[in-house]
C-alpha cells in the first residue's frame, strides 16, 4: 500500500515521516511518499534502530527488547527473525520513505485468524515465560511485567479470533 500526498494533509503526512520540521521551514515542499510493506529478515536491523530510538527509557523496551546493546540487539534479532519464520501469527510491517529508501516506523502486529487452543498461549504457559536476555534485578523485573503481560493477553484475548 503506498500513501499518497495529499495537499490538505501535507502537515500530518510530515509528521508521519519524521519531518514536520522541514515542512514547516519550507512551506513548498511536499512531504515524501510512504510505503508501507511487510518487513522480512533483511529489515529487523532497521526495526530494532526504530525501537530502541522510540522506546528509549521505557521499561516496556527493556522487558521485550533487553537493553540498547550489541549483546541485547543481537538477542532480540534472534527472536524477531524465529517470530517471522515459525509464527504465523506474527506479521512485522515496515514504512520506508520512498524517495531516500529509510525506514521511518515500523510495527509488529499478531493476527489470530482462527481459534488457538495450543499450550503455548495458556495463562499456565504465560506464567513460565522466561527473559533470558536480562539479568540480576533486570531479569526480575523483566519477567514479572511480561509474564503478567502475557497472562492477561492469554486470559482476554486467545481462545477467539483477534488481532492485537
Amino acid at each position: 500500500m503506498t500513501i499518497t500526498r495529499e495537499k490538505r494533509s501535507i502537515h500530518t503526512w510530515a509528521r508521519a515521516a519524521g519531518s514536520c520540521s522541514d515542512t514547516l521551514k519550507y512551506p513548498g515542499r511536499m512531504p515524501s511518499t510512504l510505503v508501507i510493506s511487510r518487513a522480512d529478515e533483511t529489515d529487523i536491523d532497521g526495526i530494532l534502530g526504530l525501537i530502541y530510538s522510540a522506546f528509549k527509557g521505557n521499561d516496556l523496551r527493556e522487558a521485550f527488547f533487553g537493553h540498547d546493546t550489541p549483546e541485547s540487539r543481537a538477542s532480540a534479532k534472534e527472536r524477531i527473525a524465529a517470530s517471522m519464520r515459525t509464527g504465523q501469527q506474527n506479521v512485522w510491517l515496515k514504512v520506508v520513505e520512498q524517495e531516500t529508501g529509510r525506514m521511518v516506523s515500523g510495527s509488529w502486529w499478531m493476527v489470530y485468524p482462527n481459534l488457538d487452543s495450543s499450550e503455548n498461549l495458556s495463562e499456565s504457559a504465560a506464567a513460565k515465560r522466561n527473559v533470558d536476555y536480562l539479568y540480576g534485578e533486570d531479569k526480575v523485573k523483566g519477567e514479572l511485567f511480561v509474564r503478567d503481560w502475557m497472562t492477561r493477553r492469554a486470559r482476554y484475548m486467545y481462545g477467539h479470533a483477534h488481532i492485537c
